[in-house]
């Protein structure tokens, strides 16, 4: 022992030595990566608020930045960290992320370059006079396109550079780049296929008729909400027009043999209560493609006339046009529509305002054309309706469904498709469909809390909680609002048939409800496995739903390092669901980074807030780096040299 002190001192001194004369490179290249930052967030400010030609210098600073950390991080000072054995691809790494930050940034200025050569800016893209003019797309489409083959490039290189042998803040500086990098790069590729498809759905080619229907939240359905009232909206050349509104009421209903379903298992789940022949519960199911096409086939049976498509809004899409546009006066409603009114009155309070339901629901109708059209006219900023007609697309309020084949595989990837398919590793969700003939869904919130034990061999035991608290008056509305209905509802309660849908990997332990055993019945929909109740909850009342989850196939990865995908399937409604996710990792494994920001500490880490229409959540975790090298060492060991026949 005494003859190695005087080697470990040494190695102490040399190791200080490579320290000293690193450190002037590295302090350099992490003042470059931080101007750099700087200049990348300066250019995506501007161009969220239409500044192109702003972005577009802003991202040149950027690309110096890089080049210029870069030139630290391969200076030869700093290459004499590789030869510090935990250190050793920390150059390598700092040299990567410069290279892929310099490739992003030139991505950047691609796009803004193009906006701020269209005639008359990014303003040129909004609608005019009830148009859009949708020939301008064509160049921004192959910019998105190229600078998302550059974005490309950066993962690349990201994904091949050593996730190992780093320091602890470039190896969290390289997860978090790949995550961002890689959302990028699907943003810029989604983004160009809808550009390119969007002047086909504009009626380029010719008109297009889609089925426009206004649905309410106030009473829930698998895609959103009741499907109130409908219209035909006509497009020819980037020109739109609505038919007038009518209560889908009107329209015929059959009985569900009658009509061809859109597949085998919507017929499966969704006859018993009318499937595709039964207008009030044609869009129970949660993938709005399939609702979609029961729609279309509903109602070219009803009128014998076919549509092209499918669109539903439901208030809080006038909502984020109305932020924008600024208030719209409706002659039909005898009012004014505010971004702060337009949301309680169209989902509430016109209910008890209007005593004939059919003319309340052709008045909304007509709100929503009115809102429609004076976006269509140009007024206010495009660019505010663009980033509030984003948000709510990404709260899954606005969903657009096409025939034309790759038109609405362009909408499936840029996420305005509303799909609820099963995606690979854990996913959770709760769909609710309104059970009680009433409105009362208005005055429900949701929390949920997903909880889970990572445990050996890519398997996780979770714990999910659903709290539903029905904050409903039993006076002030009227009994279309608040019922009762029947035998269905009390005056004021909530009654859902509510479905947890979870991984196939999935399997239910036990279900409770408010402390007490709660029958399930369990099934498979959509690539999901499902457990199917139905709840209620009177008036000023809340109850808790708890499930206990074994999860074979929570995980990837090793006994070194592993990564956690959880997929949240969410429903659009009236007051915004409240999630927690919990996840506790493996025995030994230390947190390695995230696609999202996280609160990590210890073995744990979560994430709260409001999701959108999907949560995608990627947690990464690894051994400490001398345990997992150690692992490494044995494992190549006691690897066979040859196998014997």
């Amino acid at each position: 022992m005494r003859r190695a002190l005087p080697f470990a001192a040494l190695a102490v001194v040399a190791l200080g030595v490579v320290l000293a004369l690193a450190y002037p490179s590295a302090a350099g290249a992490r003042e470059r990566f931080l101007a750099a930052r700087e200049s990348m967030e300066r250019g995506r400010a501007a161009l969220l608020r239409g500044d192109a030609a702003g972005a577009a210098e802003a991202f040149r600073a950027a690309e110096g930045s890089f080049i210029r950390a870069r030139a630290q991080a391969h200076s030869p000072a700093l290459r004499v960290l590789g030869w510090v054995p935990v250190l050793g691809r920390t150059p390598d790494a700092a040299v990567a992320l410069a290279d892929a930050g310099r490739l992003t940034a030139e991505g950047g200025e691609e796009v803004a370059t193009a906006l701020s050569e269209i005639p008359g800016g990014v303003e040129a893209l909004a609608p005019r006079d009830g148009r859009f003019d949708a020939r301008r797309l064509g160049g921004l489409a192959d910019a998105c396109a190229a600078a998302a083959d550059r974005v490309a490039s950066a993962v690349d290189l990201l994904s091949s550079s050593s996730s190992s042998m780093l320091l602890g803040p470039v190896a969290s500086a390289r997860t978090q780049a790949l995550a961002q990098v890689s959302g990028l790069e699907h943003a810029l590729r989604s983004g160009a296929g809808i550009l390119r498809e969007l002047p086909s759905f504009l009626g380029a080619d010719g008109p297009r008729r889609y089925f426009f229907g206004a649905v309410s939240p106030s009473e829930l359905r698998g895609s959103g909400g009741f499907l109130g009232a409908y219209a035909i909206l006509t497009v020819d050349r980037g020109s739109m027009r609505f038919s007038r509104f009518a209560p889908t009421e009107t329209l015929r209903s059959f009985p569900a043999r009658r009509i061809e379903p859109p597949s085998a298992e919507y017929a499966r789940t969704y006859d018993r209560f009318g499937g595709a022949g039964f207008w009030p519960n044609v869009n129970m199911t949660p993938d709005f493609p399939t609702a979609a096409v029961a729609i279309e086939r509903l109602y070219e049976r009803a009128t014998g006339e076919r549509v092209d498509g499918v669109v539903t809004a439901d208030p809080y899409v006038l909502r984020a046009l109305i932020s924008a546009t600024g208030p719209v006066e409706v002659p039909e409603l005898d009012r004014t529509l505010t971004a702060d009114s337009v949301v309680p009155f169209t989902a509430n309070e016109a209910y008890s305002a209007f005593g004939d339901q059919d003319r309340r629901k052709t008045a909304l109708g007509s709100a929503a054309a009115a809102v429609f059209e004076r976006f269509m006219a140009g007024t206010g900023s495009p660019v505010e309706a663009a980033t509030a007609l984003g948000r709510a697309v990404g709260d899954g309020h606005l969903s657009v469904y096409a025939d034309d084949a790759p038109t609405e595989r362009a909408f499936a990837e840029a996420g305005v498709a509303g799909r609820f398919v099963a995606p690979a590793g854990d996913a959770f969700g709760v769909i609710q469909n309104n059970a009680a003939a009433n409105k009362v869904d208005y005055y429900v919130s949701r929390r949920i809390s997903y909880s889970i034990q990572l445990g050996a061999e890519g398997t996780g035991l979770a714990t999910a909680e659903l709290e539903l608290r029905n904050d409903a008056p039993l006076e002030g509305a009227s009994v279309y609002v608040l019922g009762p209905h029947g035998d269905v509802s009390e005056r004021g309660e909530h009654v859902s048939y509510t479905t947890i849908y979870c991984a196939s990997s999935c399997a239910l332990e036990a279900a409770t409800r408010d402390g007490r055993t709660e029958p399930q019945q369990i099934g498979e929909e959509l690539g999901f496995t499902t457990m199917q109740d139905y709840v209620h909850v009177a008036s000023r009342a809340s109850t808790t739903l708890s499930y206990r989850l074994n999860v074979a196939r929570a995980w990837t990865g090793s006994r070194t390092a592993g990564v956690y995908r959880l997929t949240f399937l969410n429903q659009p409604t009236i007051r915004p669901t409240r999630l927690r996710v919990d996840v506790q990792l493996p025995d030994g494994m230390r947190f390695a980074g995230s696609n999202v920001p996280v609160h990590a500490s210890g073995g744990h880490v979560s994430w709260e807030g409001v999701p959108g229409r999907t949560l995608e959540l990627e947690i990464r975790f690894a051994e400490p780096a001398l345990q997992a090298a150690w692992h490494r060492t044995i494992d190549f060991l006691t690897r066979p040299i040859a196998r014997v026949p």
